[in-house]
């Protein structure tokens, strides 16, 4: 399974949807994809062929699947050019793809997440809590309290004790567990 950022030098895959040339506002179903229409360039180099042609993920849909091997992912900046050759079917469109040295999760795996930052929060804590300020549902806005919940909706993250007016915090409940 790819990570986040993707990792430079390890193949990486990625879905995208092509434009109608006819209706711009719509995608098109299951484009033809031919040798040519879609190339890469390493750190804004020349463009070439990629390896495996994209196709539809699932069959006749919109989903076009784009698997990088891992000597086009070899590169700082890895940018897919989408080009209809024949010109009369799909719009043009480019990817920029920045790669890194290592995932988040290899990060994570090298850091330890069990150490105190502040208090008793622990980096792995502070992580959930970021997550679900960041990403997670919020209920109770306009109101007296506010909750983030965490990213699976199981429990609240973080509840705050606010005036409604101004929106002026006197109470915080963390649970980074």
């Amino acid at each position: 399974m790819a990570g986040v950022p993707p990792k430079k030098g390890s193949t990486f895959t990625f879905t995208v949807a092509l434009t109608q040339q006819g209706n711009t506002k719509l995608f098109k179903s299951n484009p033809t994809l031919a040798s040519g229409d879609v190339q890469v360039s390493k750190d804004y180099g020349t463009f070439s062929n990629i390896a495996t042609l994209p196709d539809a993920e699932p069959d006749s849909g919109s989903a076009i699947r784009v698997q990088l091997s891992a000597t086009e992912m070899d590169a700082d900046v890895v940018t897919v050019l989408f080009h209809d050759a024949a010109g009369d079917e799909w719009c043009d469109q480019l990817i920029t793809i920045h790669t890194d040295s290592a995932t988040i999760g290899e990060i994570e795996a090298q850091t330890d997440l069990d150490e105190v930052v502040e208090g008793t929060l622990t980096v792995r804590h502070i992580l959930r809590l970021l997550t679900s300020f960041i990403g997670a549902k919020v209920s109770g806005g306009g109101t007296g309290t506010i909750t983030f919940r965490d990213i699976g909706d199981t429990k609240p993250r973080i509840t705050m004790t606010v005036d409604a007016d101004s929106g002026d915090r006197s109470a915080v409940a963390l649970d980074g567990s």
